[in-house]
């Protein structure tokens, strides 16, 4: 992942007007089963959406108010140098991402990081990454109505099968005033009253949606006067279409990819609404997450 930022103004409304209405503009694939979540996400959580299918359509529709850019990139094939300049210069007072999907491992980033100097930021993720940087990325943006909105949690139970797996963690949660305990089992009938739970991939490894929903506790009641259940968060090593949506039909709300970015665990513990929800479903898409 690379990325770059520059001091440069946002627009703000007048004294006593009304905020100005801003625009996400996705250019490339949104249909395909790789990117089609990401779009979602993006389109749920924009007050204006506006796709333009490649960089040669965005420059002959220019979209307007446009505060954040998503390049859905597919594969290796060099970009148009040309036209994202003239992008870039358009919309330089936007936020860019480039996702990066599947097929494009070993790409070179460099000639796309200088052509996006000028912007106000710029920053590249590969696809499987996209739930772990949209949600802080578009943090001011309308909120989902797909998003998990809590309050921020009091108590934090880490699952993983080593203290020193659950000790950096368990420290970071110390610093946002979380209480937080190591557990190294995945029994949880043994737990109770968690406001956050992190499933590290050490102890709960990918499995079925029913086992899952085992694992979760989903198939026993609520214990009486008990809290509503607890965010479940998996944090795992790369995972597939399949085993992230297996999880989240299970009962999961979010799934971070290792190397894991200390600014999505600290939006978890802070209850901003940026743990993602799905509907468990008895078909597992394999759309619902990009490997």
């Amino acid at each position: 992942m690379t990325s770059h930022a520059h001091r440069l103004p946002r627009s703000v409304s007048p004294a006593g007007g009304e905020p100005p209405v801003y625009t996400t503009l996705w250019i490339g694939q949104r249909q395909s089963a790789a990117f089609r979540d990401a779009y979602e996400y993006c389109e749920l959580s924009s007050a204006q959406m506006a796709h333009r299918v490649d960089f040669a359509d965005a420059a002959a529709r220019p979209a307007s108010n446009v505060r954040w850019v998503v390049v859905a990139r597919v594969d290796r094939s060099p970009l148009p140098q040309s036209l994202l300049q003239t992008a870039a210069k358009r919309y330089c007072d936007a936020d860019w991402l480039t996702l990066e999907g599947p097929h494009c491992a070993g790409a070179m980033r460099r000639s796309v990081d200088r052509s996006l100097e000028s912007v106000r930021s710029s920053t590249t993720c590969y696809l499987h990454q996209w739930h772990q940087h949209l949600p802080g990325w578009m943090a001011d943006a309308t909120r989902s109505p797909g998003s998990v909105q809590y309050l921020a949690p009091r108590s934090l139970g880490i699952i993983a099968d080593q203290f020193h797996n659950a000790e950096t963690l368990m420290d970071l949660a110390c610093g946002a005033a979380v209480a937080a305990v190591w557990l190294p089992t995945a029994h949880s009938h043994r737990m109770r009253n968690f406001d956050l739970l992190w499933w590290d991939d050490s102890v709960a490894f990918a499995t079925s949606s029913r086992d899952w929903s085992k694992r979760l506790g989903r198939d026993r009641p609520s214990a009486p006067g008990g809290r509503s259940r607890a965010a479940n968060v998996w944090l795992t090593n790369n995972p597939c279409y399949l085993a992230a949506s297996r999880a989240i039909a299970g009962g999961i709300d979010l799934v971070l990819t290792k190397p894991l970015r200390i600014e999505t665990l600290l939006h978890t513990l802070e209850g901003v609404g940026s743990i993602i929800s799905a509907a468990p479903s008895t078909s597992i898409s394999p759309s619902r997450f990009a490997a």
